[in-house]
């Protein structure tokens, strides 16, 4: 018998996790509500930029089209990934879960294009948005990549540019959950759940002052072999939440929209990695300039005066993070070799 935590050696984390979603799903009671929440690992570099696939030399054969080795074994962590969405759509599915679910798929931060810092590099690009894992652009949820479906949803199939930060999650789905989001208190958030089910046309609106880093990342546009529509289409993920009501052309015109390059194309005409650092302050128009190349600050002086008054109030309410003294009781040791909640009654 193995020792407790050992049974997952020579395992797949994001497989790991997946299985235990899946089981989750399958043996929920179905008579009350489930809240899931899955953060795997992928697409995260260990110490030392050191980045792991289930096969080397299958992964290889499969990427050999990427002549970067990190950037194949990126992609097949990618591919990891992918395989794991389907297989908790298609539990859902399996358990009658999914018409009544609220599916949200996000980042918490931009790609780890280079961390001399901490030597997390996992080679993936940014480009072409400013910004890498480790600084405020990519960040605290100023700027991320999101996916989110349910059948509660009047409208699907496009791509919003609304404004919605990450805090605002907590209050949306309360209030999707039917729980009332107002009597949380001392809280960031704005419930945008109106948003997403088209009773309100445009956010609420939430914003965070924002400060310059560098362009960081290959363009990744070297599109060889050319995209696959058809591995889209027969997805696992879009058979079960589009049951073929999306056409290839249809999903290619959508994936254009998501595209930032058509707006940015003075800051793609310059370089592809051009370092532009603002002395002070830096103001960007989002809407027409989502790749922060041109600074407005100086011709809009009264938002910036705006923006940095907010930012002081909340310095000035801010607390300092608090180091916790150790509870020998959370020592794995008492239970059975894993780390786990130790307080619960």
């Amino acid at each position: 018998m193995k020792p407790a935590g050992d049974e997952f050696v020579d395992q797949y984390a994001t497989d790991v996790f997946t299985k235990e979603a899946v089981n989750i799903i399958k043996s929920h009671d179905r008579k009350t509500p489930l809240f899931l929440e899955l953060s795997h690992v992928a697409v995260h570099a260990l110490k030392g930029n050191i980045l792991q696939v289930r096969d080397e030399k299958k992964n290889d054969e499969d990427f050999k089209y990427i002549a970067d080795q990190q950037r194949r074994r990126l992609a097949g962590i990618h591919q990891a990934l992918d395989e794991s969405v389907g297989k908790v759509i298609e539990a859902l599915k399996e358990t009658d879960l999914l018409e009544n679910s609220v599916v949200l798929f996000m980042s918490d931060n931009g790609g780890a294009t280079e961390d001399p810092m901490w030597n997390f590099e996992n080679s993936a690009s940014n480009w072409p948005l400013r910004g890498v894992d480790e600084d405020f652009f990519s960040r605290r949820g100023v700027r991320g990549a999101a996916a989110i479906w349910s059948p509660l949803f009047a409208r699907r199939n496009y791509v919003s540019d609304e404004l919605f930060h990450i805090t605002d999650w907590l209050p949306t789905f309360v209030s999707a959950a039917g729980g009332d989001s107002g009597a949380i208190e001392n809280i960031d958030g704005i419930n945008q759940w109106n948003l997403l089910t088209g009773k309100q046309q445009k956010s609420i609106g939430t914003y965070e002052p924002s400060f310059a880093d560098n362009y960081a990342g290959a363009s990744g546009r070297g599109e060889t072999p050319p995209y696959d529509i058809n591995s889209v289409l027969t997805s696992p993920t879009n058979r079960l939440i589009n049951r073929d009501s999306i056409t290839g052309d249809k999903f290619l015109e959508i994936r254009a929209q998501a595209k930032l390059d058509p707006k940015c194309q003075l800051r793609i005409s310059t370089t592809s990695n051009l370092d532009t650092k603002c002395l002070r302050d830096c103001l960007y128009d989002l809407e027409t300039d989502p790749c922060e190349f041109e600074n407005k600050a100086v011709e809009n002086p009264e938002v910036v005066t705006k923006l940095r008054n907010r930012l002081t109030y909340y310095e000035n309410i801010t607390m300092s993070q608090q180091r916790p003294i150790a509870d020998v009781n959370a020592d794995p040791s008492r239970w059975g070799g894993y780390w786990s909640p130790w307080l619960d009654e």
